[in-house]
């Protein structure tokens, strides 16, 4: 299988199950090592994205 699936919640507390491919799950899992080091989230923060406009 050459997709990934992940449970997100919506606005709303609505759960939506979303796939995406396996070129997306290895950049995730890179953002993941990075994540903390160049965006110092809040030990509380539980969301994963964090975006500006």
């Amino acid at each position: 299988m050459n997709k990934a699936l992940v449970s997100v919640i919506r606005k709303g507390n609505k759960e939506q199950y979303v796939y995406f491919s396996k070129q997306a799950l290895l950049d995730l899992e890179n953002y993941l090592q990075i994540r903390e080091s160049k965006y110092k989230p809040e030990k509380t923060e539980s969301f994963l994205f964090i975006a500006a406009l």
